[in-house]
């Protein structure tokens, strides 16, 4: 079946019925494995459907999200052939159909089935999913590399090995920025500030700035640090816009906003995120070694529920 066929049939079993074609369908949208849809109505008998499609692996409920399980790649095919579909369909007999009632409803039910612990997994997710094909390219180069190193050590000194392991690790030397710009975003800032209060907290000039005798430590914390400061940066920012008449709101809002939130993050925030960074590394240290096996077996067996549950990548910044 090919992608075009594949979506159609997909929306073709959840767009709902009457005049406006696909009606019961609010957005499309897409993570690295899964077409999610948003619907206004959902049941069994559609959900059932859904699984017997062939090239659909599964299928997940989310409160009135439907995550449909395709695979890497096409996951993303399908997420656009939906919706090249859904734009092209967008007329009722007699006119042009409205959606904003929709999504009026879609955020209605959200509200109610939203809790603090989806919502934290979610941003968190929001966060760090942009970054994975980041880490499957490095990755993949990094390991390559290692391999042709490996079977012949020589390759070592070649300036074009040398420039791809440079390559493997640029991710995580650019790892606190992106996840800086993408939380700021994620949490109602400008990304751009996000990003510039990471690359405050990493600067190698803070080694030689100290207070009571103590040298600040650039990158400590990591992205939990990263994390805390840019939400505190990004709530900032919005009561500023607040307050700040709006003739000096371009240059006087993010003045402040860098000024402030990047003291707060050296003199608290930072240490404040180190010290979760490292009470989390003690303990996973601790029971890797305490437990052993078990561990292990835990970790595994929570693993593909955490999956199922979209919320896996809240666990990023501990392995990170």
């Amino acid at each position: 079946m090919s992608t075009d066929e594949l979506a159609k049939q997909i929306l073709n079993t959840v767009g709902g019925s009457g005049n406006v074609l696909y009606s019961n369908v609010i957005q499309a949208t897409n993570c690295m494995t899964r077409l999610r849809l948003q619907l206004i109505e959902k049941n069994d008998y559609m959900i059932e459907a859904l699984k017997k499609i062939e090239g659909v692996l599964g299928v997940n409920e989310d409160g009135d999200e439907v995550q449909v399980i395709l695979g890497v790649g096409k996951a993303t095919n399908v997420t656009n052939a939906v919706n090249k579909i859904l734009e092209a369909t967008n007329t009722v007999k007699g006119g042009t159909i409205t959606i904003g009632d929709g999504k009026a409803l879609h955020d209605k039910i959200r509200a109610q089935n939203a809790t603090p612990v989806k919502l934290f997994f979610k941003k968190i997710a929001s966060i760090f999913t942009p970054l994975i094909p980041g880490f499957i390219a490095c990755g993949l180069i990094t390991g390559i590399v290692s391999c042709m190193v490996k079977i012949s050590p020589a390759l070592a000194d070649e300036k074009g090995i040398q420039l791809a392991m440079v390559a493997g690790n640029a991710v995580f030397w650019g790892m606190n920025l992106f996840v800086g710009i993408n939380a700021a975003k994620i949490f109602g800032g400008s990304p751009i500030l996000g990003g510039v209060l990471a690359a405050l907290m990493t600067h190698p000039g803070l080694a030689d700035i100290s207070i009571f005798n103590t040298p600040f430590v650039p990158g400590r914390g990591g992205v939990i640090s990263v994390i805390i400061v840019a939400a505190f940066g990004a709530w900032l920012e919005n009561k500023l816009h607040k307050i700040i008449p709006e003739m000096f709101d371009l240059f006087l809002t993010p003045l402040v906003t860098v000024l402030i939130a990047g003291a707060a993050a050296v003199l608290l925030l930072q240490p404040i995120g180190g010290a979760l960074s490292d009470a989390i590394g003690t303990a996973a240290t601790t029971a890797i070694h305490s437990g052993g096996a078990a561990v292990g077996f835990i970790l595994a067996g929570v693993w593909l529920p955490l999956v199922m549950l979209g919320i896996h990548q809240a666990m990023t910044p501990i392995h990170v």
